[in-house]
């Protein structure tokens, strides 16, 4: 601050108000050095900026590892660098929640399934995939500490206009009194302070609060186990009750939600991910959240209120209970098409059956995974209760037959993956086939990977509009290859834009859909075949994918390849 006045706006750490006052400050991307007695106390000076609006003392900075394509940037993921661009804190189109949702999913992406591959919509050029699986966005360490900030001045109350103040990975072991009058504070972080033993009563006395961040506090748990439970039943009891949408509690140990979350109207986004919960509590008719996470927990049971209804589910985009002890797929939805909820994801548990037999309620889904659980057949109860389902996601179960009465009348059903289980029959029942095109009208990928079928089921073509099959890795109890003879007429399935046959045993491949965008046939080892001249043709030209291994002297018919007889 050695410079002319009018020249302050210009530091890094600094935004001014038009009128010349500080309305942004940036202390913790500085790491303030302790002064000599040890301490990184913020002197009262602070006090006097009374117009400050933003106030950062350590953000996610930590974030910056592994970005997918479509995930945040550092940049977006820190509100401060954006507020120094000009950019709002938020994004210039978004709200709070749209950011938040956004902070959620790179905070918790999709794990990459090994097994399951991606079924693509190939009736378009962009190839849109139905199952995203990006990259793990980053890996928090916990305890890692960015700035050596010790403690916030005692009249920190004075900043009357803050309406979002960040506390994260510094040494900060208490906030003062006169926290509480701060009184338009909106956004507020208390991240990953390993000095703090708590987190203080004062956070639930805020009046304003409309987004709060305490994950990565785990210490507190360990040390004091119930100190974040009782610290919530007051927050859920106390004066932001009424207007907190945004709550971020994961990486805490906690061991229990208190039940009073019931009192939180307005809730929105809650994300418990990696706690040490064992029960949902029924959060009531009067909560409508949006996100839920409550991955990596210890979760048997999720509560239903004195009305049988666990949360009003009007709003609700995705709830997510990945990796817990889940043995029952619960009973919590509602069999309404206006109330068509994005993404249910109970993959990772234990689960053998669905709650409620035949009274379960049914829902409408666009993408439910059930994967990695130990059903031994697609649920009955989805039928019976007319649930629509657009991709089911049954892989890496006990499935060893499919019924056809379990796949009755799934009209919505466009993806179906069955990879990573024990089936080796197409779906039976009372009829002598099962057509696809009359049950799945709409139906479009199948994926039967890693299944034990020793004929080529074509019988899964007979839908109208079946375009990726994914067929791969067909072997049976001691690991031998069993697919090997390559189905007559398949080149008459004009529809088929993918086609995966790798890590089989196919000895020749006569015929093949003219139409074809990628075919897979690496990983055959005594693989025969002639590429046709169009296929060539069009592999060069760059319109079709074709997978193949260099080793496959066999594949014939195009030099482009570099294989065979034409190397």
């Amino acid at each position: 601050f050695n410079k002319d006045i009018d020249a302050w706006g210009q530091q890094p750490g600094i935004a001014l108000t038009e009128g010349g006052r500080v309305a942004t400050l940036d202390l913790g991307s500085f790491n303030p050095n302790p002064k000599n007695d040890g301490h990184g106390d913020i002197p009262a000076d602070l006090g006097d900026l009374t117009e400050i609006v933003e106030l950062y003392l350590g953000t996610h900075n930590d974030l910056v590892a592994g970005i997918g394509e479509g995930d945040l940037t550092p940049f977006e993921l820190n509100p401060f660098l954006r507020s120094q661009a000009g950019d709002p804190v938020y994004g210039s189109n978004e709200t709070r929640m749209d950011y938040a949702k956004k902070l959620l999913h790179a905070l918790h992406p999709i794990p990459e399934n090994k097994i399951s591959e991606i079924i693509m919509d190939v009736t378009t050029d962009k190839g849109t995939p139905y199952y995203v699986t990006p990259a793990p966005y980053a890996t928090v360490s916990h305890g890692h500490l960015s700035n050596n900030i010790t403690s916030l001045p005692e009249n920190i109350g004075n900043l009357t206009k803050v309406r979002m103040l960040f506390i994260a990975n510094n040494r900060i072991k208490d906030l003062p009194a006169s926290f509480v009058d701060l009184v338009e504070l909106t956004d507020l972080e208390i991240y990953n302070c390993p000095y703090m033993k708590v987190i203080p009563d004062v956070v639930a006395e805020l009046p304003e609060l409309i987004l709060l961040n305490i994950s990565i506090n785990q210490h507190m748990e360990k040390n004091n186990p119930g100190v974040l439970t009782n610290f919530l039943e007051k927050l859920f009891n106390g004066n932001s009750k009424e207007d907190l949408q945004i709550l971020y509690c994961s990486d805490n140990m906690l061991g229990e939600l208190p039940a009073s979350i019931k009192n939180m109207k307005k809730m929105g986004l809650l994300d418990m991910a990696t706690n040490k919960l064992k029960i949902i509590p029924a959060f009531g008719s009067d909560v409508a959240p949006v996100q839920l996470m409550f991955d990596y927990n210890e979760i048997t049971t999720i509560e239903l209120d004195e009305n049988g209804i666990f949360c009003d589910v009007n709003d609700l985009e995705a709830l997510s209970c990945t990796n817990n002890k889940f043995t029952e797929f619960p009973n919590i939805w509602t069999n309404d098409a206006s109330l068509s909820i994005n993404s249910i994801d109970f993959s990772s548990n234990q689960m053998t059956k669905v709650a409620g037999g035949d009274d379960f309620n049914g829902m409408y889904c666009n993408t439910l995974n059930l994967s990695f659980n130990l059903f031994t057949d697609v649920p009955l109860e989805f039928t019976r209760s007319e649930s629509r389902i657009t991709n089911l996601n049954m892989s890496t179960n006990h499935l060893d037959s499919l019924r056809g009465e379990s796949l009755m009348e799934m009209y919505n059903m466009e993806v179906l993956d069955l990879a990573g289980n024990n089936l080796s029959t197409v779906p039976y029942g009372e009829f002598d086939a099962f057509v696809f095109g009359e049950q799945m009208p709409y139906l479009k990928g199948i994926d039967v990977s890693r299944n034990c079928y020793e004929n080529f089921p074509v019988q899964f073509f007979n839908g109208y509009g079946i375009n990726s099959f994914f067929i791969s890795d067909q072997m049976d109890e001691d690991g031998n290859r069993i697919l090997t003879e390559w189905p007559e007429g398949i080149e008459s399935y004009l529809g088929l834009r993918l086609l995966k046959v790798d890590g089989n045993d196919f000895h020749t491949i006569r015929t093949m859909p003219a139409l074809l965008k990628l075919f897979a046939v690496n990983d055959n080892p005594n693989l025969s075949m002639v590429v046709p001249v169009d296929q060539c043709n069009r592999f060069m030209a760059g319109s079709f994918q074709f997978e193949y291994d260099v080793t496959q002297t066999g594949i014939t018919g195009c030099p482009a390849l570099g294989v065979g007889e034409d190397l």
